[in-house]
């Protein structure tokens, strides 16, 4: 009898450990579930390989010679770019307001020019020169031997060598110190790899500085990334559609232009050296609508503009 107790005692034992253990599987199964729902549903809001992360990393790793040397070459924006957090909502709505076949923003009958001469002044990338190559093949096979490698690697690859302080040539921080930006901020696509559009330029790295690079940012990249988010809202497949571009700049260039009153912020040149940490956030909430969309506010035109700020691009844009 009290054998067959112990036997039933240790059953019953072992069924409530077997119990157990299977609420815990169960558990994980539920936890897992939830985080592939909310990975599907981020999906839909996470655009593109947009990082200020990345991009700031790889500024704080040069030494102030290199980052001034480098910046002359390429583009200011390094000297006073600080983090500055774009939320995602606010700038797929800017996406969504611009006419692609104008490439202009239009918010209640108003318009705000997206023109080289703003991302001069947005982002202080110089303007002219040069249109990137259409054939990338020779600068790409120029990258590719410097590197040793036989594809195009991670854009995490070029950032890890300038990270790592390793002993590299001054061509090869150099075209990591472009590669990096380009992909990360200033012209990300949703790829964990740089475009292949990137590398055209370093067929030649000596005239690398004579390129268009504000025309780059904007008309290769930007409105064309515009163009195929909004042709895709139509598409059945939605989860996968990507905002590619600088979305700093889209967000800086559309705030700029609101009234908001005595917090309108001063007009330092370039807009980058006071759109910083989490000012983007923090003026598009004053924008937002009870319903959550935006244009709360009045969007100044250009005349109005230009009697408040003596920008030079406000100046350029109306006589336009």
């Amino acid at each position: 009898m009290l054998e067959s107790d112990g036997d039933s005692a240790q059953s019953e034992g072992s069924s409530f450990s077997d119990d157990q253990d299977l609420k815990r599987e169960l558990y994980k199964e539920v936890l897992l579930d939830k985080m592939k729902i909310k990975s599907v549903t981020k999906s839909k809001d996470a655009f593109t390989r947009y990082s200020v992360t990345t991009f700031s990393s790889i500024l704080d790793s040069l030494n102030t010679s290199t980052e001034k040397s480098y910046r002359e070459l390429w583009f200011r924006v390094t000297a006073d770019f600080d983090k500055c957090f774009v939320p995602n909502k606010f700038v797929k709505w800017v996406a969504n307001v611009v006419d692609y076949k104008s490439g202009n923003i239009v918010v209640d009958g108003k318009i705000i020019l997206l023109i080289k001469e703003s991302i001069h002044c947005v982002l202080g990338i110089p303007i002219g020169g040069n249109s990137f190559p259409s054939n990338t093949a020779c600068g790409k096979e120029v990258v590719l031997n410097k590197f040793q490698k036989n594809s195009i690697p991670s854009v995490k690859f070029f950032a890890n060598n300038l990270e790592k302080g390793e002993e590299l040539s001054d061509e090869d921080v150099f075209i990591c110190f472009i590669i990096v930006p380009l992909s990360s901020f200033l012209c990300p696509n949703s790829s964990i790899t740089s475009s292949p559009k990137h590398f055209g330029i370093f067929a030649d790295i000596a005239r690398v500085k004579d390129f268009d690079r504000s025309g780059y940012v904007l008309d290769d990249w930007l409105l064309d990334s515009i163009k195929l988010f909004k042709k895709s809202k139509s598409s059945r497949v939605k989860d996968n559609r990507t905002l590619g571009g600088c979305l700093y700049y889209l967000a800086v260039i559309y705030l700029d232009f609101v009234d908001f009153g005595p917090r309108r912020l001063p007009n330092t040149l370039p807009h980058i050296c006071v759109w910083k940490g989490n000012m983007i956030k923090t003026y598009s909430d004053l924008d937002m609508k009870n319903n959550g969309s935006y244009s709360f506010r009045p969007v100044l035109d250009l005349a109005t503009l230009a009697t408040q700020r003596t920008s030079i691009f406000v100046i350029q844009a109306h006589n336009m």
